[in-house]
């Protein structure tokens, strides 16, 4: 999920908040995510920007919305990466702008997910259903339509590859497609460009942080240095 995604649709829809209790007024446009997507292909140039650690971006924008994938590396097993991604009781700490996000229900792989966000005087409210199949190296959303979002439709995905064992280094791909309605050609531009970097940032930074915290904690355990000690989990 983006949250200038939500800041920015609100911003669009001039709306000061969601009701959990109406079912979401605008039909589903958007083909849902429903099998593993393949990875973006790079060229030698962004492979090589990518292992410098910045984010590589791909976006199209019309006047109703847009779409992008950004495509990020992370010193960090696979499997931590999900447990960030993952973590929405986090959000509120990690992710600028974000009040509150929690987990509503639980079905099968589905997480269905409320997220609060502010910005300036301006609050919004997104709920999303999270099909999440961390076997499969991914996980999609769509919109919950018994609740009302801030967006009139909204799909994305995570896509989540350990391509180094050691030292570990995951590729993440993070991908959105939006549709809203009478927006300024300078909020678009935000919504495919700014939001998806900024997805993979914070992602990338708090998955390091906790790698680099889980080394530090085995070494202690073990009396043995954090550098010298591996970077396979």
């Amino acid at each position: 999920m983006l949250r200038h995604v939500v800041l920015c649709s609100l911003v669009v829809c001039w709306s000061l908040a969601s009701h959990a209790a109406a079912t979401h007024p605008h039909p589903s446009v958007l083909k849902p995510i429903t099998k593993s997507p393949a990875a973006i292909a790079l060229n030698a140039e962004e492979q090589a920007e990518i292992r410098s650690g910045d984010a590589i971006l791909r976006q199209t924008q019309g006047e109703n919305g847009g779409r992008g994938v950004a495509v990020q590396l992370v010193k960090a097993p696979a499997a931590l990466v999900w447990d960030t991604i993952l973590a929405y009781d986090e959000y509120p700490q990690w992710v600028d702008d974000v009040e509150s996000c929690e987990v509503y229900q639980k079905k099968g792989t589905q997480l269905f997910v409320a997220m609060k966000s502010s910005f300036m005087w301006i609050t919004s409210n997104l709920y999303t259903i999270n099909d999440v199949h961390r076997d499969l190296g991914y996980m999609s959303w769509v919109l919950d339509r018994t609740r009302e979002s801030d967006v009139q439709d909204m799909i994305g995905y995570w896509r989540v590859e350990q391509i180094e064992s050691e030292p570990p280094m995951t590729r993440l791909d993070y991908a959105t497609e939006i549709v809203v309605g009478g927006v300024p050609d300078f909020i678009v531009t935000h919504l495919t460009e700014g939001s998806l970097v900024d997805g993979t940032a914070w992602v990338k930074r708090e998955a390091e942080k906790l790698w680099i915290k889980r080394r530090s904690e085995v070494a202690a355990t073990s009396g043995v240095d954090a550098s010298t000690t591996s970077d396979k989990k």
